[in-house]
């Protein structure tokens, strides 16, 4: 039994059947997740055979099936259950896209302001930039390029919760792509760290660095197409009605966000000194 902890005090209890007790394994490793007991707040149920959990169809629960697994979840009780596909207790490759589905169906019982977006995140001081860009945008580069006291603790997935007094923190998760390398069963990230964040940059590589404030709707519009990039490449929704709600749910998150967060055009060249302009970025809007 695990536990897993986002900001400020969302709390579950992760759990497995027998058939499954490696997969929580793996996953808890790569998540920097605790064991403990089991804990007020909510809890997160993995079987490998559907007969072991059936699924409620009671008042509160919603669910969905994408091809790494079924997920049904109760937002009254923040309880999610997963019933994996039978290849889960495959090769890692076959693992990795059951442990982000996991953490995309547990988005839906995040509170409805929190996103996560497809970005790196760079730490200063204890505050954090996330720099946002598509695959092969240069993000991860960006990333291993700043010098000390910058830290980069992530650069594939970061989840941004609302903190309570109109900003975020972001919650860095794991970077997949290092994990499937050879070696990459070894690695962790400290996904239960909430680091207080400063700003988001919109990565765009270019033959001079700059710095260029977004409007309101333009990032929003940035916002909503980082997120699109992590969930639906991930967990296809069928339901037409349910996906419309995802995904008005989706652009409402990204323009609260974008109304409390200062998004900026970062232009970065290769060989360039950019993390001088994020220092400059001051402290709130």
């Amino acid at each position: 039994m695990r536990l897993l902890r986002f900001f400020p005090d969302l709390l579950w209890t992760v759990s497995a059947r027998e058939e499954c007790a490696g997969w929580l394994e793996e996953f808890a490793a790569f998540h920097s997740l605790p064991p403990g007991r089991e804990a007020a707040g909510g809890s997160i149920c993995v079987a490998g055979r559907p007969h072991e959990f059936p699924m409620p169809v009671g008042p509160g629960w919603e669910e969905t099936v994408c091809p790494w697994g079924h997920f049904a979840w109760n937002t009254g009780s923040s309880d999610l259950q997963v019933i994996l596909p039978e290849q889960e207790n495959g090769s890692l490759v076959r693992r990795i896209p059951t442990f982000r589905a996991t953490l995309l169906a547990l988005t839906f019982l995040l509170p409805e302001e929190s996103l996560v977006l497809h970005g790196a995140t760079l730490v200063l001081h204890g505050q954090a930039i996330l720099i946002l860009a598509s695959s092969g945008g240069g993000k991860s580069t960006s990333a291993a390029r700043v010098p000390p006291p910058w830290s980069s603790p992530g650069d594939d997935w970061g989840l941004l919760v609302p903190d309570g007094a109109e900003g975020y923190r972001v919650h860095v998760l794991p970077t997949w792509s290092k994990a499937i390398q050879p070696g990459g069963g070894g690695l962790s990230w400290d996904t239960q760290c909430p680091y207080p964040l400063r700003a988001v940059c919109v990565l765009k590589k270019d033959t001079a660095d700059g710095l260029e404030k977004m409007d309101i709707s333009r990032a929003a519009v940035c916002l909503n197409d980082a997120a699109r990039q992590v969930i639906w490449p991930i967990m296809p929704i069928r339901d037409p009605a349910f996906k419309r709600r995802c995904l008005g749910r989706s652009f409402d998150a990204a323009s609260r966000i974008a109304r409390k967060i200062p998004v900026f055009l970062l232009r970065a060249r290769l060989d360039g000194r950019f993390w001088e302009l994020l220092e400059g970025i001051p402290d709130g809007k």
